[in-house]
């Protein structure tokens, strides 16, 4: 069945009802999530809601979706794409980078009278992932072979960026802690924006920025084990401060044993140190999306789900 904008349609007739009836904006998407699951949702899949906490995050996760929906059409920064929480990614090709547009969530129609909002856990049977290349131009100089190549890649990556969405709206993080989820996305695009900008005059700052996320997410995971702030730019001796059995298992992974030192990324952060090798970053970037996914399925939830999907009746049909 094909993806379609189902949801985000709902939510935009609802934004018009509302708009009809001069309701302030910045009380739409609280009352339009609110009217979703009373009135409209008819199942929930994979989704373990039979808990009070269960039931609150399954509000937040529907009303994270419509914040960025209305950001995109009302907020100071408009989004590229309004129909979903897109995030800014990279894959390489001959050696260029080439940046990709990745849906954390999907939308589909079920039958006539119901949709359904789905958070795939990775990339799903049959998705169309060459359509997130943003460079359309690039799929008319690659050959079959290498467009097999490129979905592989790009699979890859949105397992990894998918899998690390889905930790974060399940986590069980204090609200003043939201800020550092959106600082190690915002860092991770950073990077991607870097890498793909400025790829022909060395990417060292991106090199820094991939570190930065993967530090924060560390630090994430700290304060959610021991409840308390740490300091410093030395994720090994973070690491260390860790109990068994993290300590000993985010110690044994890749990233640590290939990636620049906190010294040597503060040097490239400054431009003391220049990068020009593209399999090098590429191998960086990797590593950097495959750490943070390890370390962020680690936080503790207070929502259960797996590849979970929300039906909702269409308002027209009620």
């Amino acid at each position: 069945m094909e993806y379609e904008d189902s949801f985000f349609d709902t939510v935009k007739a609802l934004d018009d009802q509302l708009s009809k009836g001069n309701t302030a904006i910045y009380d739409r998407p609280e009352i339009i999530t609110t009217f979703i699951i009373k009135n409209l949702i008819t199942a929930v899949r994979n989704i373990d809601t039979s808990t009070s906490d269960g039931k609150l995050k399954l509000h937040m996760v529907l009303l994270h979706d419509i914040v960025d929906w209305y950001k995109s059409k009302y907020g100071k920064e408009l989004l590229i794409n309004p129909k979903t929480d897109n995030k800014p990614a990279y894959v390489q090709m001959r050696g260029i980078p080439v940046v990709v547009s990745l849906p954390m969530t999907l939308s589909k129609i079920m039958n006539e009278k119901e949709s359904a909002l789905c958070f795939p856990d990775g990339a799903t049977r049959g998705e169309l992932v060459l359509d997130y290349i943003k460079n359309v131009d690039m799929m008319k100089i690659l050959s079959e072979k290498e467009k097999i190549a490129m979905k592989k890649k790009i699979r890859i990556v949105l397992n990894n960026y998918r899998s690390i969405y889905k930790h974060f709206l399940c986590c069980n993080i204090q609200k003043e802690k939201f800020k550092n989820i959106q600082d190690i996305w915002k860092h991770l695009s950073f990077a991607v924006k870097n890498i793909s900008d400025d790829y022909h005059n060395g990417v060292s700052i991106a090199i820094w920025e991939m570190f930065f996320a993967v530090e924060l997410s560390i630090k994430l995971l700290y304060f959610d084990t021991n409840g308390t702030e740490i300091k410093g730019h030395q994720i090994d001796k973070i690491i260390n401060k860790f109990d068994d059995p993290i300590k000993t298992d985010l110690a044994n992974d890749d990233f640590l044993n290939v990636f620049p030192n906190s010294d040597l990324c503060i040097k490239y952060r400054y431009s003391e140190l220049v990068e020009y090798d593209m399999k090098k970053i590429n191998n960086y970037y990797q590593l950097s999306i495959a750490y943070i996914s390890k370390i962020t399925n680690k936080l503790s939830h207070s929502l259960t789900m797996k590849n979970g999907i929300i039906i909702f009746r269409n308002p027209y049909s009620i």
